[in-house]
């Protein structure tokens, strides 16, 4: 098997289990509709539709990743004091600690490519209203290029919140009791990504933790930009 479960990182609560259960519904809804929508749209859709079914099937692909990594990971994503941490109970698995780091990141670059393709789909929306023949640039070697972007907002998404998110000794040491006091999580038994925004410095005062909070801007200004288009 591919993945693997340690102990369960903490005894289950009801929320526990009603989170699981709205999960597994989510995701087989996800799944059944969008493949359902990608059936319609590849056999049931009109010519004069032109390069926007390739955009709504790439949508709904895109979707349906994101449904498989969230019920594979089915993260808990918790406040941490002066920050956040995203956990799966996914640990020791022929990908190593570095590889799960990764996977739990790249559920973080699939909301990223959702945003992307959303503003693609504006776009195009408003390259239609204008009625100046602007939709030109969504055929061909052009459509290429729009559908390239979503991968390349993912895979940026991923990697920075994999190099400023993942665990470290800041996070460990600000992270780990809170979790064990609030939520009774051990952080040596999950897989985990976070950010602490704010540490304490010799003389025990709050600073900046400069390190994460690039690692936060650079998203944010991904988000921005992309939020923009929408706009």
């Amino acid at each position: 098997n591919s993945t693997h479960r340690n102990e369960p990182m903490k005894q289950e609560t009801a929320f526990d289990a009603m989170k699981s259960s709205v999960q597994t519904i989510a995701f087989i809804f996800s799944c059944f509709s969008n493949l359902i929508l990608i059936f319609l749209i590849c056999t049931k859709s009109p010519k004069r539709l032109g390069s926007y079914k390739y955009l709504m099937v790439y949508f709904c692909v895109f979707a349906i990743c994101f449904s498989v990594l969230d019920i594979l990971l089915q993260p808990y994503i918790l406040s941490a004091g002066p920050g956040f941490i995203v956990i799966t109970e996914i640990k020791n698995t022929f990908l190593g600690s570095f590889g799960e780091t990764c996977l739990l990141s790249s559920l973080c670059g699939c909301f990223g490519c959702i945003l992307a393709t959303i503003a693609i789909h504006f776009i195009f929306r408003y390259f239609a209203l204008e009625r100046k023949g602007k939709l030109r640039y969504f055929q061909g070697q052009y459509l290429i290029g729009w559908l390239s972007i979503p991968g390349i907002v993912g895979a940026v998404w991923t990697i920075v919140t994999v190099y400023f998110c993942a665990p470290n000794d800041i996070t460990m040491e600000y992270s780990r009791q809170l979790m064990k006091d609030h939520y009774q999580i051990d952080l040596n038994n999950v897989t985990y990504i976070g950010s602490i925004y704010f540490i304490k410095d010799g003389k025990g005062k709050s600073v900046p933790n400069e390190f994460a909070l690039l690692g936060m801007g650079i998203l944010f200004s991904i988000m921005d930009a992309v939020t923009q288009q929408i706009e």
